[in-house]
């Protein structure tokens, strides 16, 4: 009888996650070669400013697009049933990828997402500012999407811009 049960509890824990602990959630593509070498790239954007202040420190706007994902890790089936808009920054002191260890926590004060269907204040989502879109309710990528940057209580508005 324990056999038994220790078989189901196995099976059980290895049918949720493959190993227990470790999920197969998918992450964004790290970069747009990435999603366009993946075939997951709806549109790439460029952005009006290449430098942003957030939580008085400088930025760089490295990279903006639009991607699905896949279903899973293990998968190579695209998930239709929502994109992203995704943009990578670099901090110009650190050079690191991200928003700094200080302001990540609080994002949402710092950055907001503006565009013809809703305002939000997205996620951050391995390292890349990010704002999740229903295909089904917004099939197309919006052609553009203002994100108000913050510091100093102070907002500076950044258009990104579908590239044709």
């Amino acid at each position: 009888m324990k056999k038994l049960l220790l078989i189901l509890l196995i099976f059980q824990l290895n049918s949720c996650d493959g190993i227990f602990g470790i999920s197969d959630y998918a992450s964004p593509a790290k970069n747009i070669n990435d999603a366009k070498k993946n075939n997951l790239l709806k549109n790439t954007y460029v952005s009006s400013k290449k430098k942003v202040i957030i939580d008085s420190e400088e930025y760089e706007i490295v990279e903006a697009w639009t991607s699905y994902r896949f279903k899973t890790n293990k998968s190579t089936e695209k998930n239709k049933s929502f994109y992203e808009f995704l943009i990578i920054i670099r901090n110009n002191k650190t050079k690191e990828v991200s928003l700094s260890a200080r302001t990540t926590p609080t994002y949402s004060k710092f950055i907001k997402y503006y565009c013809k269907y809703f305002e939000a204040s997205g996620s951050i989502e391995t390292d890349k500012l990010c704002l999740l879109f229903d295909s089904k309710k917004f099939p197309d990528s919006p052609n553009i999407i203002k994100v108000g940057f913050k510091s100093g209580g102070k907002e500076d508005i950044t258009i990104f811009k579908k590239n044709d």
